[in-house]
């Protein structure tokens, strides 16, 4: 179930600043009123994927046409309807103007059958309601990994254009020149500009149906919707925004367009490439291709004239150039401006990461970039621009070195390449949001190179295997890791040399790099940086981290390994080396791991291991958790909570063949309590309410037994056997658990709190949370992060698929049931029929029970004993206000209480009129404010946040005093208490109501004048007279 910010809330804003627009022709008519708001629980959903051919689209849009003016593209629109331009809009808009907005769109395009060629991006319509004038308007592309733009988005490249204005429904087209986009999921965001003028523009849209959610943000964060937002999740799911996108097989560059070579002459040398001298090898080479041509795809060998790009044939002309440059050498020139020194990594906080371009003194460096490209997220990872430092203003200083220091600014984990640039083509100029996918098919190759000139590039390696760069000029690695960084030696022209992790002499940036220094041992490591400078150690190992090499520093070693015994692992602390203990026969190992048996767990402290214990029989593990049975407490849990099922169906936790995001929801529960428990009459709550009652029919759960409750579904279609666990659906319909994080409950039927765990984000990951180890694990892991299988649930059975120990499970509801009410005897509060288990006076024994037996009286014969209908003096409840038009706004309580009465000995009870029970408390004494003070009395209240008062059909109050009921009311009809103070009680309905015609600043309070009495005073509407903390319009109190 994803977060949604409260209905209320939602409601007020966008009523104050969102305008809904609606026409039944082609002309705007603005309506006063606001579209409601509703917030379902509705998932985000992948755009609709197909197998298209040319001309093809997401279905069977009407009305489909190609707005690029080319046929040979493929169509794709998640709208069913893309002519329709007239139905419900959407802007945010207030009486300064309108917001600068944005509006989103997904298409999937990964089941493209292109021939393995890339894809380019021709157009981009939307449809346009109507605009008021002319706006200024950006169409951005990104691809997205999974069809919700709140994450995973990566740049690829936009178009500015002109929304024109008109008062009729119109379709505004934005064309690209080829851009080239994945074969994945993309991301079309179309950006209109603010504006001075109201509802300034209406996006096109109908309800005809849509493959996949419209999303709507504004820049400024106006209307609450500063983040991508469902339009669905707002209240609008009939709102589907009319927008297609035209792709087409890309074009691929003709190289005979680009420029020749500098030394185009130098063809071919001995073993058939360039030499760097133009001689008979490259005579022949002419010779051997004469007449070859292109094909638009490639420059035929030996096309070197005319100048500067060639014709693409070669011919005479190309002879002729060879032999007039025949003997040319062709050396490469010393750059002017080169890397020289770099660094992205060291021991602690990375504040003195750099980097150094070496060049002419007092050379500008306007223009030129220092640029990152490692990785990123989505379907195409590799390839991400994702570090920009922009060079304008600075220049190169008069001892030829420019550098630069910063602190935290480079990814220093993961391979990377580094370059210098020129001419450097952002959207936001150097400033990035996020990441630019310049690699969108992920083949090492860059597509897109928004930049004029690559002056110079260097990357950094780790020891992986399919590590991908894009330079050949590479540092690294360093041992496993990847290289921090390096120096060139000599300056400008010379080899990268790999710098060492920590700073030292070696790190100059802003000076001539330190290549000259004496190396004594010859192993590569400068004698200023060496920590052992006469013993030749490259790996400069230092195990206990002294500042002396290994190779120096060796003291004993035990077992010959090269590594002091001072650093190897000695779990006993006995000065020797784990493996040297077990070797001398100074440790037993029974297991044969490496670690002495004194060292390893042993919960049952009889010197054996616990693994050891388990493996040898001496001592069972029911749950396969690694601790014997014997070390582990007496247990009731949820064991694991289900709140985001997966898309599609490795979703469908029920097993009953469908993904449903409601139904397949589940808790798991556990019973390791050594005896039975038996569930009947409890509950299972989240933040918001009771989710689920369990039935008199529960079965009696055994130890090592599971109960499941589903979010729902037919429990006839479920194939799973679950372990052998009993399987319920939750009572109430649905369990309703929040994916952004939520707080799951299991009470008895006495309202007593068994278990409840709080989570977090991390239920919201497609997949469950689950204890670790099973049933007693402290804390709760995403399932596929500790299954082995990595599967993403287990109803009824432990992470990887045992039972929990028990036998039977379920077996119980047969247990003994002598007086026939559904409860077995052994969990029975009375021998007597009571299906309710009522027992008012908590003293363990029904109420029906107590009445027979004489403990208890009845005098008025309603079934209640005596005691539980004392009703309290001193209080009473005086005003509520529960419900208004849209989202309830000061919601309320107020109470008076007399002279002698403690306020902190008094709470307010809330109570759910559709199972009777309480849902929140406050305590007077501390959470309500002191108002009015009388003769007699004073008059407190509190003021709720939006829905803290249900809206009804009935729900009830109870103030409590000193332990005693002293007045129990509810609205919208009359309800019994199940629990907390009035349990057992029948509320008295106040005979008033509220509802969303009622006016805010309205409330219901009492009137007349009641003798320090409730029931002397009348239930009335105070329309428009609400008074927390003062009395009533038209209220006399007189205690």
């Amino acid at each position: 179930m994803p977060a949604t910010p409260p209905r209320d809330f939602l409601l007020e804003r966008w009523r104050r600043n969102m305008i809904a627009s609606r026409t039944t022709v082609y002309g705007l008519v603005a309506l006063t009123s606001v579209i409601g708001l509703a917030l379902p629980a509705a998932m985000s959903a992948r755009p609709g994927q197909i197998t298209s051919s040319a001309q093809s689209s997401t279905g069977s849009q009407r009305g489909q046409t190609n707005f690029c003016g080319d046929d040979d593209v493929w169509v794709f629109s998640e709208s069913t309807d893309i002519i329709d331009l007239t139905g419900d809009s959407l802007v945010c808009s207030g009486s300064s103007g309108t917001s600068s907005q944005a509006y989103g769109r997904s298409h999937d395009l990964s089941n493209l059958d292109t021939g393995g060629n890339d894809i380019s991006l021709q157009c981009v319509t939307w449809g346009m309601k109507q605009a008021v004038e002319d706006l200024t308007a950006t169409v951005n592309v990104y691809s997205d990994d999974d069809g919700n733009p709140a994450s995973g988005l990566a740049f690829i490249g936009s178009i500015d254009g002109t929304i024109s204005a008109n008062d009729q429904p119109f379709y505004q087209t934005f064309e690209f020149d080829g851009l080239v986009v994945p074969a994945g999921i993309l991301f079309i965001e179309l950006i209109v500009d603010e504006s001075t003028s109201q509802n300034s523009h209406s996006i096109a849209a109908n309800d005809a149906g849509q493959s996949s959610p419209s999303w709507i943000r504004t820049l400024d964060g106006s209307c609450s919707v500063g983040n991508w937002t469902d339009l669905a999740n707002i209240g609008y799911p009939d709102v589907h925004w009319v927008e297609q996108i035209e792709v087409a097989i890309a074009v691929p560059a003709d190289p005979c367009n680009d420029p020749l070579p500098e030394c185009a002459g130098d063809i071919s040398g001995g073993d058939g490439n360039p030499d760097g001298v133009v001689g008979v090898d490259d005579v022949l080479a002419v010779i051997a291709n004469y007449n070859n041509s292109g094909d638009g795809t490639f420059r035929p060998t030996g096309d070197v004239a005319p100048a500067p790009n060639g014709d693409c044939v070669v011919n005479v002309d190309d002879l002729l150039e060879v032999i007039a440059q025949f003997g040319n050498e062709c050396a490469p020139p010393t750059p002017s401006l080169a890397m020289n020194e770099l660094r992205t990594n060291h021991s602690g906080t990375d504040t003195n990461e750099y980097l150094e371009i070496a060049g002419t003194p007092g050379d500008s460096l306007d223009g030129y970039a220092w640029i990152v490209i490692g990785d990123g997220s989505g379907d195409s990872p590799l390839g991400h621009l994702e570090t920009v430092i922009c060079l304008d203003g600075q220049s190169i200083g008069s001892n030829g070195y420019y550098s630069q220091i910063l602190e935290n600014v480079f990814e220093n984990n993961d391979p990377v390449t580094h370059l210098l640039v020129r001419g450097l083509d952002l959207p936001e100029n150097c400033n990035l949001n996020g990441t630019i996918d310049l690699d969108l098919d992920d083949d090492g190759t860059l597509d897109s190179t928004p930049w004029e000139e690559t002056v110079d590039c260097v990357a950094l390696i780790g020891a992986g295997e399919d590590e991908v760069v894009y330079c050949d000029v590479t540092i690294g690695p360093d041992d496993i890791y990847t290289a921090i960084g390096g120096y060139r030696c000599p300056d400008i022209t010379g080899d990268w040399v790999m710098a060492p992790f920590n700073l030292g002499c070696l790190d100059t940036p802003g000076e001539a790099n330190a290549c000259s220094q004496d190396d004594a041992d010859q192993d590569g490591v400068p004698d200023c940086a060496d920590n052992c400078v006469d013993t030749f150690n490259p790996d400069q190992a230092d195990c206990d981290g002294d500042g002396e090499g290994d190779a120096c520093d060796l003291g004993i070693d035990c077992n010959s390994n090269q590594i002091p015994d001072d650093c190897e692992t000695d779990c006993n602390l006995n000065g020797s080396p784990d493996d040297c203990d077990i070797d001398g026969g100074l440790s037993s190992d029974c297991n044969s791991n490496g670690i002495p048996d004194e060292c390893e767990n042993d919960c049952n402290g009889n010197g054996v291991a616990d693994e050891c214990d388990i493996d040898n029989g001496d001592s069972q593990d029911s749950d396969g958790n690694g601790v014997p049975d014997e070390c582990e407490g007496s247990v009731v849990v949820i064991n694991e909570i289900h709140a985001d099922p997966a898309a599609d169906l490795p979703g469908d936790a029920n097993s009953d063949g469908v993904r449903d995001g409601s139904q397949d929801e589940f808790v798991e529960i556990v019973n390791k309590s050594g005896g039975d428990l038996y569930l009947a009459g409890g509950t299972i709550s989240d933040a918001v309410a009771v989710r689920h009652t369990f039935p008199p029919e529960t079965p009696v759960l055994a130890d090592g037994c599971a109960i499941i409750v589903f979010g729902g579904g037919d429990p006839l279609t479920f194939t799973s056997d679950f372990g052998g666990a009993v399987v319920q659906v939750a009572s109430a319909g649905f369990l309703g658990f929040n994916n952004g994080g939520d707080t799951v409950t299991l009470a008895d039927a006495n309202g007593t709190v068994i278990d409840s765990y709080e989570y977090g984000s991390d239920g919201g990951d497609n997949q469950s949370i689950t204890r670790f180890p099973d049933v007693f694990g402290e804390s709760f892991f995403k399932h596929s992060e500790v299954a082995l299988d990595g599967s993403l649930f287990s109803p009824g059975t432990t992470i990887d698929g045992d039972t929990f120990g028990g036998a039977d499970c379920g077996d119980g509801g047969t247990a003994p049931d002598a007086d026939g009410d559904g409860i077995p005897d052994d969990f029975d509060n009375c021998d007597l029929f009571n299906p309710d288990q009522l027992d008012c006076n908590n003293n363990g024994v029904g109420d029906v029970c107590d009445l027979a037996d004489g403990t208890s009286q009845d005098e008025d014969g309603n079934g209640i004993p005596d005691e539980c209908e004392e009703v309290a003096g001193g209080g009473w409840i005086n005003e509520i206000h529960y419900d208004n038009g849209g989202g309830d706004v000061d919601e309320m309580i107020e109470v008076v209480l007399l002279d002698g009465v403690d306020a902190a000995n008094c709470t307010v009870t809330l109570y759910n009129g559709n199972n009777g029970n309480s849902y929140n408390t406050f305590v007077v004494g501390t959470e309500f404010t002191a108002g009015e003070t009388g003769s007699g009395y004073t008059i407190y209240s509190i003021i709720l946040p939006s829905n803290g008062l249900q809206n009804g059909a009935p729900d009830g109050l109870c103030l409590d005093i000193g332990g005693a009921v002293a007045h129990f009311i509810s609205y919208e009809g009359t309800m019994t208490a199940n629990n907390g103070p009035a349990a057992g009680m029948t509320s008295v309905d106040i005979g008033v109501e509220e509802n969303g015609g009622t006016t805010i600043g309205s409330s219901l309070g009492l009137v007349g004048d009641g003798a320090g009495s409730p029931d002397g005073y009348t239930w009335a509407v105070l329309a428009d007279l609400a008074s927390p903390g003062s009395a009533n319009d038209g209220q006399t109190i007189s205690p």
